[in-house]
């Protein structure tokens, strides 16, 4: 019983010194590597090499800890971030392969998160636990042939849908990055405004600490903060120069909290050790 009091106390003191995590950006490459991502500075560290591992796209999960993420193999993994695990949850279906994904958060707690997913041309559904991909429908934009997703993410807050292309206009070659919302139940879009310098933007992510808009740049890895209103772009930072396809959000444990939780285990193990003696 004394063991217990201890650790309730230390684990209450813990909560009153420091919050339980914070939330880490990350960056999922083709090249087999997850980066780190400041948020504030657009530098990156590595995370951790994933041999045999080729990623297309990432998104936010359900779960705190981990986010999910797409590769060349038409699967759908989760990436553990407390666990540093990667589990592969399953395959899409038949050839499908999706580049792109996105989780919409439940609008009530009773409710559960929807995870969205794009081949470039088409919107899917996607089961979080087996991976089975459903076709919503083509994604069209009234008076254009053809979009081509390259990015998407969901905001809470505006409950939208938003999705980047990158398209080279095959008569006059002159290549435009534009940014829409998408309709969840149909796929049809809604045009925002063009992206300027046409930027490769190779994924969008939602922060849900400050309520921005991220964007990234394939090969560069220019992070930028997006105007959702406009499809304006201000950069942060400056380009670290690795090929981040997608960004996936996960919370990782404070210092203050690990070192509290840390001498709570210690006073257990020697209360524990002084009982038995």
């Amino acid at each position: 019983m004394r063991r217990i009091t201890l650790l309730i106390v230390c684990l209450s003191l813990a909560g009153m010194v420091s919050p339980a995590s914070a939330l880490m950006l990350y960056g999922v490459s083709f090249d087999e590597q997850i980066w780190k991502i400041d948020r504030t500075t657009g530098a990156v560290g590595l995370y951790k090499d994933t041999p045999g591992l080729k990623w297309y796209g990432a998104t936010d999960g359900p779960t705190e800890e981990s986010f999910f993420a797409t590769g060349d193999g038409g699967s759908l993994y989760k990436v553990d971030i407390a666990a540093d695990t990667i589990t592969p949850i399953g395959t899409y279906g038949g050839s499908m392969r999706l580049r792109s994904l996105a989780y919409a958060d439940p609008v009530l707690p009773t409710a559960g998160g929807i995870l969205y997913g794009s081949d470039y041309q088409n919107l899917y559904t996607i089961d979080i636990n087996t991976g089975v991909a459903t076709l919503v429908g083509p994604v069209t934009p009234a008076g254009e042939l053809f979009v081509g997703v390259w990015s998407m993410d969901y905001d809470p807050v505006k409950q939208a849908l938003f999705i980047t292309n990158l398209v080279n206009n095959p008569i006059t070659h002159v290549m435009t990055t534009k940014m829409y919302t998408v309709n969840p139940i149909n796929a049809q879009t809604t045009f925002i405004g063009e992206i300027a310098d046409a930027l490769p933007i190779a994924d969008i992510w939602y922060d849900h600490d400050s309520g921005k808009m991220l964007g990234i740049t394939q090969v560069t890895g220019q992070l930028y903060e997006i105007d959702t209103a406009t499809a304006g772009v201000t950069p942060i930072g400056t380009a670290p120069g690795e090929n981040i396809l997608g960004l996936g959000g996960a919370m990782i444990p404070e210092p203050g909290m690990l070192m509290l939780l840390g001498l709570s285990m210690l006073g257990v193990l020697r209360a524990g050790r002084r009982r038995v003696c």
